[in-house]
């Protein structure tokens, strides 16, 4: 059996039922990260049967989205086999006539649910001049067209959805500005406000950056941490805080990375503490992620956090670039332990752990 890997495809839900009960489906990928497979399985005899496999490149993406049946007849799934995170269908009994659905530079996030005759997921757009990781409610037809975008743009949500999906509680999430609840239709109109909280006057301020680094096509985004009594006439000692795994975002536009985070406390210690998500990062193009494959120990991509900060420090006296730092623990322990020796010049000091 091929379902040797770690983190088993039924324990991470990777496994839907048919409508029937006769039939499941179990989709995963391989340790290396390089195919990803879809076997249909008898429920009675538990005889299987590969219906789908895509292979040849670098997926990464540790959190594949949970495949879901649109009928006994059809499965909808996710991947980017086109260089972006598209929403596809399939048969569901043989793998075949396969169907993209969704349409253009996206990266879908989670498929939230069905209804009727729409499918609505999380998404981001990924634009140049676009923070890629604020996510909005969109939907379909479940043949693929008449694609809208449900809440607001430029906002970054999460979204709870009612049992029969015809309403949505929304919690919009910003670096500085408080979260906001309310409760929307299945259009996207604001039903109720339920919160609208306010921050005290001391509340630190998280900037969102982005530079284009190396290739000059990919900007790399990130959030900086500054002191809460930040004094820009002053020079403060930066910290990369990284790290690394290719599954999840860490430069988050949301409004989690606030007082209470770790890289908020050691910025108020008297450093601009970066977090970055680099080139090999999961959430963007397949390109971008593919970035990290021949070299795993750059997931993450800490030379284009260094690059980064090189570009954003020139318009930013107050970093001191003579005195850098980096900070990381699990696989960022690994990726703040090689940047040191790989980019001495670059890196003056390195604390690992775990």
């Amino acid at each position: 059996t091929p379902f040797l890997k770690p983190s088993d495809p039924i324990r991470g839900g990777k496994v839907f039922w048919s409508e029937t009960g006769e039939t499941l489906h179990i989709t995963y990928g391989d340790l290396g990260e390089r195919n990803l497979y879809t076997y249909k399985v008898d429920a009675k005899d538990g005889s299987a049967k590969k219906i789908y496999q895509e292979k040849g490149y670098f997926r990464g993406h540790w959190r594949d989205i949970t495949p879901v049946s649109l009928s006994d007849e059809r499965i909808l799934f996710a991947s980017d086999k086109d260089g972006y995170y598209h929403l596809y269908t399939m048969n569901a009994d043989n793998g075949r006539s396969v169907k993209k659905l969704t349409k253009g530079e996206i990266y879908v996030r989670d498929i939230v649910g069905l209804k009727d005759d729409w499918i609505y997921f999380m998404a981001s757009y990924i634009y140049r001049e676009n923070d890629p990781y604020l996510y909005a409610l969109h939907r379909i037809k479940t043949n693929g067209t008449d694609q809208q975008q449900v809440t607001q743009p430029g906002v970054g949500v999460e979204v709870t959805p009612s049992p029969d999906l015809s309403h949505f509680l929304v919690e919009e999430m910003s670096l500085n500005s408080p979260n906001a609840h309310y409760v929307i239709n299945q259009n996207g109109e604001v039903l109720e406000a339920l919160t609208q909280p306010s921050f005290i006057e001391s509340e630190p301020v998280i900037e969102r950056v982005s530079a284009v680094t190396r290739d000059r096509r990919n900007p790399v985004w990130a959030s900086v941490h500054k002191p809460t009594d930040f004094d820009p006439s002053k020079s403060y000692p930066v910290i990369h805080h990284v790290h690394g795994t290719v599954g999840f975002y860490w430069s988050s536009a949301g409004g989690a990375q606030r007082r209470a985070d770790l890289r908020q406390r050691i910025a108020d210690l008297g450093f601009i503490v970066i977090a970055a998500d680099g080139m090999g990062s999961v959430g963007r193009t397949r390109r971008f992620l593919e970035a990290a494959h021949a070299a795993g120990h750059q997931w993450g991509g800490t030379l284009y956090i260094i690059l980064l900060a090189k570009e954003i420090a020139k318009q930013r006296p107050y970093m001191n670039m003579d005195k850098v730092g980096v900070h990381g623990l699990s696989q960022g322990g690994n990726c703040a332990s090689r940047a040191i020796f790989e980019f001495p010049d670059d890196i003056h000091v390195s604390v690992s752990s775990a």
